[in-house]
């Protein structure tokens, strides 16, 4: 594989995760709602009536026990019903309820908006563009292509088969077990926010509860995948967050093995291809390369405005801006900033 082709890898593959850390469906897995493999079980089954907990794992590449207790909650949820064959008394199918076409419709209203949003950024053409080369990836990922709906914006079939061939359903991401969509978006933060990011920092980014992700970081650090460092300024709950080796570790395995993915599917994409691919897709995540650093602390709470929250961190640029000012700072002279 070529050096430019592993390039376009790396770039697309950070700026996936970075496309999932707005793509608002994918955050309600963080707050214990819906989650991804969830989510899928609800498309496939209104696709496919009738799909079984085994084809279902199969189509998914997740294990029989992470379906099962998926689809489990998902019955528990009122949105899915299981079905007795009457051809086969020993297969059970599962079908979705009434309860769960409404839910599934708020989420793809959800989707679609967020995706419309984005779609802001790029002229029709280059978004017809964009999608044709992610179509090309799409042939080539080691997974079964999904099957667009009528009810979906034009990137969301290429979205759920990244998903599916990265590995991120369930907990099984790039065939390490026990590692989350949200732990590998967690490490990527810390790792490029060393010594910045502290517990609240997290909750704002990515709009979870305290709580569960204090419990969260808690884990991972046993394992020794971060580093809580002592407050500078003696404050217990402001710990700036570190990876530790094993964190390390974790996080260049999964990205080395999800550019590998995405070298292999590049193949056929010309060198001029597959920088034009990453250029419209950073433009549709509408990435600026100052807005993910965050250089000094700064807790300040959630904006809110108009049902909208407006981001917590600062990038570079921005904080020069308050250092400037010798003012008191509130509400209204932040969100001047933003105008």
């Amino acid at each position: 594989m070529s050096n430019i082709h592993k390039e376009s890898a790396r770039r697309f593959f950070q700026g996936w995760r970075r496309f999932q850390e707005r793509y608002r469906v994918v955050s309600k897995s963080y707050s214990s709602h819906i989650s991804l493999l969830e989510l899928s079980i609800l498309i496939e089954t209104q696709i496919q009536r009738g799909r079984s907990r085994a084809e279902l794992s199969r189509l998914f590449s997740v294990s029989p026990q992470s379906l099962s207790i998926a689809a489990q909650r998902l019955l528990d949820l009122g949105f899915l019903r299981e079905v007795q064959e009457a051809s086969d008394a020993r297969r059970w199918n599962i079908h979705m309820t009434p309860a769960g076409v409404r839910e599934l419709a708020s989420i793809d209203q959800e989707a679609n908006d967020i995706l419309e949003q984005m779609s802001e950024q790029l002229t029709q053409k280059e978004m017809a563009r964009l999608v044709r080369l992610l179509s090309r990836l799409e042939e080539h990922f080691p997974n079964e292509r999904a099957v667009i709906r009528d009810v979906d914006h034009p990137l969301r079939g290429p979205i759920r088969t990244f998903t599916r061939g990265f590995g991120l359903l369930g907990r099984s991401a790039f065939g390490v077990n026990g590692v989350s969509t949200f732990d590998w978006h967690l490490l990527s933060a810390i790792h490029q926010n060393a010594r910045s990011l502290v517990l609240v920092d997290l909750c704002d980014r990515f709009q979870c509860k305290r709580n569960s992700l204090s419990m969260l970081l808690s884990r991972m650090e046993v394992k020794g995948q971060i580093r809580k460092l002592s407050p500078g300024d003696g404050d217990g709950r402001r710990r700036p967050l570190q990876l530790g080796a094993a964190g390390e570790k974790l996080l260049r395995q999964i990205e080395e093995q999800g550019e590998d993915l995405l070298s292999a599917a590049m193949k056929d994409l010309t060198a001029a291809e597959g920088e034009e691919l990453c250029k419209l897709f950073d433009r549709l995540v509408g990435f600026q390369e100052l807005e993910y650093e965050v250089k000094v602390a700064l807790k300040i709470r959630p904006l809110e405005r108009e049902g909208s929250r407006l981001g917590v961190f600062l990038g570079t640029v921005l904080l020069r801006e308050v250092e400037s000012r010798d003012e008191k700072w509130n509400e209204e002279s932040i969100l001047e900033l933003f105008r």
